[in-house]
């Protein structure tokens, strides 16, 4: 299944190209990674890269890359993520460099993919699983109305486990 594009005001959220290769592997090669279980080598990252293809085959929803309009580059990935193990989907969001940081664009991303996946997919609920000292991701999970509903461990992480509020919210 290819991914739909989506179009914020600032953003274009797209399935992931090969173009997005460097800025994905700078991001998760770096210790800017580190709250989301990196740095990884190059070639896990690349594993971890051409897992957005099969996630959206497998699933037929995924992560989008988040473009910024004004440059055409990706800047992060955002979206649903439910690989093996987890209980249900989680919304997730990255931002790959400093730059992109403290604007609103995780906030616009996030609020996007989280509307699509309530109208096109039908979901009334959904997770996100944040790092309890990362805290960028905290403050953006309470901007968006989720709150922490329990602390779990997943793949020898401790995680909060955010839950949003529903379409109807």
């Amino acid at each position: 299944m290819m991914a739909p594009t989506l179009e914020t005001p600032r953003l274009i959220l797209r399935m992931m190209e090969p173009d997005d290769w460097p800025n994905y592997a700078d991001y998760y090669t770096s210790e800017r990674s580190a709250s989301v279980g990196g740095p990884k080598s190059r070639s896990q990252t690349w594993q971890q890269f051409a897992s957005f293809w099969g996630h959206w085959a497998i699933h037929g929803f995924g992560r989008f890359a988040v473009v910024e309009r004004d440059t055409a580059q990706s800047v992060g990935h955002v979206g649903p993520y439910h690989p093996e193990g987890y209980d249900e989907p989680e919304l997730s969001w990255t931002l790959w460099t400093n730059t992109a940081e403290g604007r609103g664009l995780a906030y616009e991303a996030a609020t996007a993919a989280r509307d699509w996946c309530y109208s096109a997919l039908g979901w009334t609920t959904l997770t996100s699983l944040i790092d309890p000292a990362n805290d960028r991701s905290i403050a953006l999970a309470g901007r968006l109305g989720a709150a922490v509903e329990r602390r779990i461990e997943l793949e020898g992480y401790q995680l909060d486990l955010y839950r949003h509020p529903g379409p109807d919210a």
